[in-house]
């Protein structure tokens, strides 16, 4: 009798293994996905985008538990680009206007660090990072200095800031979060997390090698050696070994 199918030539009891350790597979991944509201201290090991929820997510490794917890942001922080266009000038270009991820228009103020002065930009805030880009078209970073001079002509040159940037890049980076660091999660709340030993080595540190340092560089210092000094992470290994002939 010919066997017509590849896992004919695998026994029954293959199948029944496989099937149990996919049950077992899918029973660890819903403990790894809880996102619980109050979690010990944990590294922050990764961030992404949440597409279901249109939320930002950090995931966490709990070392007592080894296993990884998810946060999902609960701050209100949205995908936003900026631009020298003004909010009047953005609503006279039917294609932001009318664009269905927008949410709103801030003008806001920013330190132009080139010409060492304070500008004001319109913060263009959505609903979703494909709004901003990503898409093949019909996305706003495009959008911009493909219609405003059909509208207004060139009496300026439109300019698009911070639209390459990933969602979840900006999100850290907004947040001020540390990847590697510990952090815990209180009644919801993602907050850093304090390891006193590391602490007492950071105070020791900079009153003994950089006591003479200028004030205004200490916090920098700080900083970094606060990233030096807190513990690793210490996570389950595994190691493959690929042989290609």
């Amino acid at each position: 009798m010919s066997l017509s199918r590849l896992d004919a030539y695998f026994p029954k009891e293959y199948h029944q293994r496989k099937t149990s350790r996919k049950e077992a597979r899918g029973a660890e991944e819903t403990i790894d996905e809880e996102t619980p509201k109050n979690l010990p201290p944990s590294y922050f090991i990764s961030a992404t985008y949440d597409g279901s929820t249109k939320k930002a997510c950090i995931k966490l490794y709990e070392p007592k538990s080894k296993r990884i917890y998810k946060w999902y942001d609960n701050t209100g922080h949205k995908p936003y680009c900026l631009t020298n266009l003004t909010p009047e000038e953005l609503m006279k270009i039917p294609k932001i206007a009318e664009h269905p991820g927008l949410d709103r228009l801030e003008e806001i103020e920013k330190y132009d660090a080139l010409n060492d002065r304070k500008i004001k930009v319109t913060k263009i805030i959505v609903n979703d990072p494909l709004s901003i880009g990503g898409r093949p078209r019909g996305c706003i970073r495009d959008i911009i200095p493909e219609e405003y001079p059909k509208i207004f002509g060139s009496k300026k040159t439109p300019k698009v800031w911070e639209a390459a940037i990933k969602y979840y890049q900006c999100y850290i980076y907004d947040r001020e979060l540390l990847p590697g660091m510990l952090y815990e999660i209180k009644n919801g709340k993602l907050i850093q997390a304090i390891d006193e030993e590391a602490e007492e080595n950071i105070k020791r540190i900079l009153q003994s090698a950089f006591k003479d340092e200028p004030k205004d560089l200490i916090p920098y210092l700080e900083s970094w050696i606060r990233l030096l000094e807190y513990p690793a992470c210490k996570m389950r290994r595994v190691a493959l070994d690929i042989e290609v002939y």
